[in-house]
């Protein structure tokens, strides 16, 4: 190539012409910019660049995320069309918008003029109709911005979704599955529980079933049987925000005592109100002596289960089936002893923002699990009103064949004096034995978080009942005691009278009392305490459940001590006094930073006493391995002053499949073995085939990555997409906005995902699909000839089977991803017949793992 060179005067003087040629030339023509200067070989090919000489994109339909006044309101596929205007960022592109979407968005589109006219234009000009209005399209951020002055804007609370943004989802069925088994020389034990159901057309059907098998080896028993605890179908009626259930299910409600129903209930929605616009199941704490299952039972079901080793639990992941109703808990040791205890569960103060309708009604049959309760038909409505100046009021009754009740009462927001309920409730009652009775219960319910001490005050509660008053689950007993509960057998083997039913309808409820308080104290650790406390009318003593706990993390271990004691009037239950401390310790901290150790480990020690005599010791090491710290292990032993010896050895995985878990154990020095086993996970069923997960929550994203497989879920523990490119994120939140992303940085080399973020709105209980766009297959950079020469600069080169298109630039060289093992690519430069050719390629089987392939092709 030769290099010409001119004196530096003569170049100035030819820019400075040139300069002013092109001025005049703006004026009478339009823009061109010539291809050949980016070619420096002389004889070059130059394909028809005329489509893309005005800067113009493909028009069609392009999901993007609309921006009103800079606020992100919604994840959209809209249709974009052509329009004279030509620029950088959008590409010549305008949304095509109806009124019927800005009126979804906010908009005040009926105080717009002509508002008939303008219902029947599926595309509208904004600013033909607001002058001060703006509509923005970034094409390379696929973003929309829509200016709007904010006299035009609906006042909708912060957080607001329109409802035609919410997606009901896809139709799929799909199963829930827990497996707690026990295996030992005396006796085998399994329990299982199935949440299963299916989504069809905005219909959502639901079954939770239970399983319940036990084989005692030495006294010769077998029992197995089958529960269906809950069978229904739920509609979300958007008009009225609310929820319509039909069948078998549980009243939700803080105004009366929760119960199961067959039947029909709709009831307000409070999770279709903006985050900004809405307003509690407890933690169970307690402390067991010796490796113990727990077992939580509400409205006579059993709805937790699970095995805990000796010293304090704390059971905070507990999802009620109801809001309120207390909960009943029964702890079952090792060697047959018992502790049973009730937590109340019932709500905070009931209140509502100003202006704020929720109703409730339900009619049907009375439903529990309990065999010695009658199933009377009854109506149960409720009612509540958010008024002015903080101040709540609420209402309700209940009718069936034998009860009548009603209930009055106003709450009030105190400021920083916290919240305050009030309510009264009279009842006419038939017992069991024909008398007829009535009374009145009087609940007064507060709370308050002190922040600025560090003091919260979950719930103080006090209801007074006169000696006649009973609630309609009590009335539903066949007779008025219960003094000989049925005889069972624990995990072990060993024999028990069942406490929890145990019943005596002529101790009535007297006056109860329940508080809980949590303290921070700084660098000195935290503080809580409970009290529950509950008087009868005729019962020998009252209830009483005390609990005070103290924990703080030092610089090298954590320390934590609680003190708990129980007592009832239950003739099986005695008074126990129980202390405990224990201490742990991460032996990561003596490697040096922690954050250099990947996988944690730690010492623990524990004692426990209570007050029959019975001292446990104990201690151990636990942690976790892995890179999502999916593995953890735990392994102790000890010592029990009137079991001797006792040792634990556990191991729980979890993956992207579910979670498994095991656990070996020994006791009476060694004398007792047994082995305790756990399955757990979900499913979907969809119009793709099986997709297994971890355990499913009520509403979940199914992810569609049209074969990316092996792709990690962004901000998740250990979810991955199967060989298929599913994967399931489960536990999403209803009507809010959830953002699901795939790491590119866990595609293999034959995988690009061309958006690999998906915003979604799902409706309660739906299955929604997060469809990826991806190109699974190879990657080439192709050069390619045509009659001994390279084909033009920008010819556009297509492979037509797997919709995979790109340009050709110099020296007849292209790149494409997600081709297949072999096909033809269609090159074209031009408009004729002649202008175009076809080139067949095929991969070797070796490179199927290498990054970019090379290929050389010639055109026909």
């Amino acid at each position: 190539m030769v290099k010409l060179k001119f004196p530096r005067k003569t170049l100035y003087l030819n820019i400075i012409l040139c300069s002013l040629a092109l001025s005049k030339n703006l004026a009478y023509a339009q823009d061109y910019f010539n291809p050949a200067l980016l070619l420096n070989t002389e004889g070059s090919n130059i394909a028809d660049l005329s489509n893309f000489e005005e800067g113009y994109q493909l028009p069609g339909n392009y999901r993007v995320n609309v921006y009103i006044n800079d606020n992100l309101a919604v994840n959209k596929e809209l249709n974009f069309y052509q329009t004279a205007k030509s620029d950088s960022v959008s590409g010549g592109l305008a949304p095509c918008i109806d009124s019927k979407w800005l009126l979804s968005l906010g908009v005040k589109v009926y105080d717009f003029p002509d508002q008939e006219t303008l219902a029947r234009q599926s595309c509208i000009d904004i600013k033909k109709y607001v002058p001060e209005a703006s509509v923005n399209y970034n094409f390379n951020l696929q973003r929309l911005d829509m200016s709007i002055p904010q006299i035009w804007i609906r006042s909708d609370a912060r957080g607001y979704i329109p409802p035609s943004e919410w997606d009901e989802g896809i139709t799929a069925a799909y199963l829930n599955y827990n497996l707690n088994g026990n295996s030992s020389d005396k006796s085998d034990s399994v329990f299982v529980s199935l949440n299963s159901g299916f989504n069809i057309g905005g219909f959502r059907f639901r079954n939770f079933s239970t399983y319940n098998y036990m084989n005692h080896h030495t006294e010769n028993i077998h029992r197995s049987r089958w529960n269906s605890v809950q069978n229904y179908v739920e509609k979300s009626i958007i008009p009225l925000k609310s929820e319509l259930v039909i069948g078998d299910s549980t009243i939700n409600n803080n105004i009366f005592e929760s119960m199961g129903f067959r039947g029909v209930r709709l009831y307000s929605s409070e999770a279709m109100l903006p985050i900004s616009m809405q307003g509690y199941a407890p933690v169970v704490r307690g402390i067991a002596n010796s490796k113990s299952t727990i077992t939580i039972r509400q409205n006579g079901y059993i709805v937790y289960q699970t095995n805990v080793n000796p010293g304090p639990f704390e059971i905070n992941d507990l999802t009620s089936m109801a809001l309120s109703g207390d909960l009943d808990v029964t702890v079952e040791e090792t060697m047959g002893a018992i502790q049973h205890f009730i937590v109340p569960y019932s709500g905070i103060p009931m209140l509502l923002r100003e202006g704020r309708l929720v109703f409730d009604l339900t009619a049907g049959q009375f439903r529990s699990g309990n065999r010695d309760q009658d199933n009377p038909t009854f109506f149960q409505g409720t009612l509540s009103r958010g008024l002015k100046n903080g101040v709540t009021v609420f209402g309700g009754t209940q009718i069936a064949s034998k009860y009548r009740a009603g209930l009055l009462g106003i709450g009030k927001n105190m400021g920083h004096w916290g919240a305050l309920s009030f309510d009264m409730t009279h009842a006419n009652s038939t017992l069991p034995n024909h008398e007829k009775s009535q009374g009145q219960s009087y609940r007064l319910l507060y709370s308050k978080s002190l922040n600025e001490l560090g003091t919260t005050i979950q719930i103080l509660g006090y209801r007074y009942s006169t000696k006649g008053f009973y609630n309609l689950n009590e009335v539903a007993y066949k007779s008025m005691e219960q003094l000989e509960p049925e005889k069972k057998f624990d995990e072990f083997g060993n024999s028990f009278y069942d406490p929890s039913s145990y019943y005596n309808l002529s101790f009535t409820k007297k006056g109860r009392f329940q508080v809980s308080v949590n303290q921070n104290i700084g660098k000195y650790g935290s503080l809580y305490a409970s009290a529950n406390y509950q008087s009868y009318w005729n019962a020998p003593k009252d209830s009483k459940s005390y609990q005070i706990g103290y924990a703080n993390a030092f610089k090298y271990f954590t320390l934590s001590l609680s003190w708990a004691m129980q007592d009832s009037p239950n003739i099986f239950n005695k008074k126990t006094n129980t202390i405990a401390a224990s201490i742990s310790m991460p032996l990561n901290a003596f490697f040096g930073k922690r954050d250099r150790v990947n996988n944690e480990v730690y010492s623990n020690s524990s004692v426990v006493r209570n007050s029959y005599g019975s001292n446990s010791i104990q201690t151990g090491l636990n942690g976790t391995l892995g890179e999502d710290r999916q593995f953890s292990y735990n392994v102790q032993q000890g010592r029990n002053s009137q079991t001797g010896a006792f040792g634990i050895a556990a191991a729980h995985v979890d993956t992207k499949y579910g979670s498994a878990g095991a656990n070996y154990s020994f006791s009476d020095g060694g004398k007792d073995k047994s082995l305790n086993y756990d399955f757990s996970g979900g499913l979907i069923l969809h119009s793709g085939g099986i997709t297994f997960g971890q355990t499913l929550g009520d509403t979940n994203i199914l992810i569609d990555a049209q074969g990316a497989k092996n792709v990690k879920v962004e901000n998740s523990t250990n979810i991955y997409t199967d060989s298929r490119g599913y994967a399931i994120v489960p536990f999403a939140e209803n009507y809010r906005l959830n953002r699901v992303a795939l790491e590119a940085d866990s595609m293999n080399e034959q995988t690009e995902i061309l958006n690999n973020v998906q915003n979604l709105v799902p409706m309660k209980g739906a299955i929604v699909r997060a469809r990826f766009d991806t190109r699974i297959g190879h990657r080439a950079l192709i050069t390619l000839k045509h009659l001994n020469e390279y084909v033009p600069y920008g010819s556009t080169i297509t492979e037509e089977s797997q919709k995979v298109s790109s340009i050709v630039g110099k020296d007849g060289q292209a790149y494409l991803s997600g081709l297949k093992d072999e096909g033809t690519l269609k090159i074209s430069w031009g408009t004729s017949e002649t202008e175009n050719c076809n080139a067949k390629y095929k991969f070797d089987k070796d490179t199927s793992d290498v990054g970019i392939t090379k290929l050389q092709l010639n055109c026909q």
